[in-house]
This record gives structure tokens, sequence and C-alpha cells, in this order.
């Protein structure tokens, strides 16, 4: 594939069978010559029609708590993205020693990963578990990280015995990949974790990274409180670090294992 094309970039293109074939050069296919396309990039400022025709338009843009989306739909500018530090910041969450008294629902959701490191991959992936509590004054508070680097047998020994530690009445969302190993391994943990409520879901049904880390970030944001913090407290611990660090080199990061089971556990609790 072509990259994307600059502003004024002049492009050939003509039907090959069913899919649009691109060119920088001028070519014939079947006897035809190709077509031409220019990119002409577009702020929103270049369509008055449409800001006649919806005048809150502008302003629901600009209210976005994702500032990538702002630029792509205001400016036209689609190669924006994160950058590290950009989507998470340690400083919107508030740090509390113990979740409060009050009716809560809990959650732990596990990226699971199965390497030993080695002299061949000294810095496997992480296993990761994130214990998220959702709290009747409306505030989520992230209780615990659990990590291991470890073979698949001892990654299903960390999941069930961290579940004995959490007890029963806490929900377990684990990923399960599509493929038929997958469903062996989603079989394998529902007998491992007889007797506690589990939640498997298919990673291919997840989305992508980015846009499901982007629905925690808009509730960790403060604008999503109009106050000095958002949605989420976090209760001390020595993983504290580990969490905070992870999130905020994300998605310029080595690592996304806790930014992704941060969003299940959210996505668990929020439904």
């Amino acid at each position: 594939p072509l990259p994307p094309a600059a502003p004024g970039q002049v492009l050939y293109v003509s039907m090959i069978g069913t899919e649009e074939r691109f060119s920088t050069e001028p070519f014939e296919y079947a006897g035809a010559p190709a077509i031409t396309r220019t990119f002409v990039p577009a702020k929103l400022s270049d369509n008055p029609a449409l800001l006649k025709e919806d005048p809150g338009y502008l302003a629901r843009i600009r209210a976005s708590k994702d500032p990538v989306r702002r630029k792509q739909m205001e400016d036209g500018d689609w190669d924006a993205s994160y950058g590290a530090g950009e989507m998470f910041k340690r400083t919107w969450f508030e740090m509390v020693d113990e979740v409060p008294p009050g009716p809560v629902v809990r959650c732990r959701a596990w990226d699971l990963a199965g390497s030993d490191p080695s002299p061949r991959n000294p810095e496997p992936d992480w296993t990761r578990g994130v214990k998220l509590t959702k709290h009747l004054d409306g505030y989520y508070y992230v209780e615990h990280l659990a990590s291991t680097r470890a073979h698949p047998g001892a990654v299903e020994q960390t999941v069930r015995r961290t579940a004995e530690e959490d007890g029963t009445a806490i929900r377990v969302r684990l990923p399960i990949d599509p493929a038929q190993a997958g469903k062996y391994q989603a079989a394998n943990f529902v007998r491992l974790l007889e007797g506690y409520r589990i939640t498997t879901v298919l990673t291919s049904g997840r989305g992508d990274k980015v846009t499901r880390a982007g629905i925690v970030a808009a509730q960790a944001s403060p604008q999503s409180t109009g106050g000095q913090f958002g949605r989420f407290r976090v209760v001390r611990g020595t993983w504290n670090d580990a969490f905070f660090d992870e999130l905020e080199a994300f998605p310029d990061g080595d690592f996304d294992d806790i930014v992704d089971a941060f969003g299940d556990a959210h996505h668990e609790l929020a439904e």
C-alpha cells in the first residue's frame, strides 16, 4: 500500500478486478488510462454550510475529552496520534488508603501471557491482573495489580491463587483467543476457577487497543468530573509505580498489558 498522500499530490487510480489500485505514475489497464485523484486537506472551517446547518457542531467537537479526535474533526489532521503521556496522566488519579464503606461491585480483569524470561527473550510480555471496584459514590477504585512473567502452567496457578485471595464475590474476566487453542484455554480456566464468577471475552471482539484505552482514559480525565481528578481513584500500594508508568507510556511504551487489563475491568463494571 502507498503511504498517505501529501496535500495536493496527484494519484492515478484504476479498478483492477474488484479493487482500486493507486500509483504515483500514470498507467493504463485494459487499454484505458487511469483516472487522477488529488488529496485536498480540509478543516472544519472550510465547510461553513455544515456549521450554519448545525451551529452546535463545533462546540461539541471542542467539548470532546479526546484531543486526537478533536484534531481530526476540527483541523482535518488524520495523522494525529497519541504520544506518551497524552492519553493518561498520573496526576488525574486521586490516591487513597482504602475503598470507603458502601455498596460496591468488583472485578479482576487479566491480560494473559505465557513466557518465562530467557536469554533469547529477556523481556517477555507480562501477565497482569487489575482489580477494579465500582462504588455507589460514582467513582472507580483501582485496588490492586497482580503481575507475573511465567510459563502457562504457572500463569494458571497465579490466576487461581489470586482468585482465592480475592474471594468468590469478585468477578474474574479473561481474554480468550478465538483459535482452537484459546477455546481449550477457556475451558481449562472454567474448570480451574469453578465456583467463581467468570467472564471470558474473545480478543478479536474487543476492538483496537487505542480505541479501548480511549474509553477508559475519557473517564480518567478530570474533564469527566469537572474537578481536579477524574473518576478513578487508586489505592496506595507497592505496585502503583508499575501501573502509572505503563499508563503514561501508552501507546508508545514497550508494554500494554496493564492498559488492556485496566480497560477490560472498566468495561466489565460499566456494563
